[in-house]
């Protein structure tokens, strides 16, 4: 589904085109999927635990959390690069898909609201208004889009300073985002 989306748009796949290019027949897709829109959430569930699974998996011990954190960013545009259509399913084409699909992408968009509302915690000074926050998932959000939609998402891990500098700038001050902007770099300068 990812792959077929990725190639034609959501609106534009059909059936048969995922089943042919599954090498499965109908049956099987009749056997656990509803429809087209019921395979595609499925798509995105496999997509966002995939995504979960290797952030979660570049959690080291042995570094400190802001160093994890980094690491589990870096790792997630790592998949999406080597995976472009996972990218693609999961920012662009639920903007094309009925009320559940956009609503799959908004619970998305949600659980990074629960990350910023974390990381208000570590603002200085006066509460950063949710607007800031929602402006810096937006961003990201775009970023991730923009590279998608022009076929370069092999140059997803390159955004990982520009990530870290959009989602720590409305919470802390700008030493401090360029500090963490630095180490992002570093990361992806020793590759990952």
């Amino acid at each position: 589904m990812a792959a077929t989306c990725a190639n034609r748009g959501y609106r534009e796949t059909t059936v048969e085109e995922v089943v042919r290019r599954a090498n499965v027949p109908p049956s099987a897709f009749a056997e656990n999927f509803a429809d087209k829109e019921a395979c595609a959430l499925a798509a995105i569930d496999l997509i966002v635990a995939e995504s979960i699974g290797v952030a979660s998996g570049a959690y080291s011990p042995d570094t400190s959390e802001s160093e994890s954190v980094l690491r589990g960013v870096m790792a997630m545009l790592e998949l999406w690069a080597a995976r472009p259509s996972f990218a693609d399913m999961a920012c662009v084409q639920p903007r094309q898909m009925p009320q559940r699909g956009y609503d799959a992408y908004s619970l998305g968009a949600q659980a990074m609201n629960l990350i910023a509302d974390r990381l208000q915690a570590y603002a200085h000074g006066a509460p950063v208004p949710e607007t800031a926050a929602r402006a810096m998932l937006g961003g990201i959000a775009t970023l991730i889009r923009r590279d998608v939609a022009r076929g370069r998402a092999d140059h997803l891990p390159e955004l990982l300073p520009d990530i870290i500098y959009g989602a720590l700038v409305p919470f802390l001050r700008q030493k401090e985002v360029l500090h963490y902007t630095r180490l992002a770099r570093e990361l992806q300068n020793e590759g990952g």
